[in-house]
């Protein structure tokens, strides 16, 4: 009775962990692709990347040394890849765009998009924003948040220098 007791106590725990193996196994996959996607963009441009940050379908990263940024973000309608140089660049900001709801007893901000935005030093060229959340394309934010301010504090240390 023992070992029958003991063989369906691993079976059962076998099934419990396998889903989250798999899940977590499938993540760093997704994430080792985007990492080659931005190492190939990066490569375009005789760049390296020193610096990067994989969050959801979205990959950020830069060299350090020739100072420029590459973006890639995989939507449901398309792949988008930017390449930001900058000695271009004058400032880089965080915009969130959020809204206000209110309930019966208190308000909160849902935070609609959060973008990455850099403002170039020639005032006659656009600025150009990196879209690491939006609402339309997901229903929830998985630290893009952070992972936003962490890379304006970093570019702008970039651009003192």
């Amino acid at each position: 009775m023992d070992l029958g007791t003991t063989v369906i106590g691993t079976i059962f725990l076998a099934f419990c962990v396998v889903p989250f193996v798999l899940i977590t196994q499938g993540g760093k996959k997704i994430e080792k692709q985007l990492l080659k996607k931005l190492i190939a963009l990066a490569s375009t441009k005789n760049c390296t990347i020193h610096k990067h940050e994989v969050c959801g379908e979205l990959a950020i990263g830069i060299d350090n040394q020739k100072k420029v940024v590459f973006f890639h973000n995989k939507t449901q309608e398309t792949d988008i890849e930017k390449t930001i140089d900058l000695s271009e660049i004058e400032k880089c900001t965080v915009l969130n765009t959020s809204k206000t709801i209110k309930n019966k007893n208190s308000s909160h901000k849902a935070i609609q998009k959060l973008e990455l935005v850099f403002h170039p030093s020639n005032k006659k060229k656009p600025e150009i924003a990196l879209t690491f959340f939006d609402i339309e394309d997901s229903s929830q934010l998985s630290g893009e948040l952070q992972m936003t301010e962490d890379w304006s504090k970093h570019i702008n240390s970039l651009l003192t220098v």
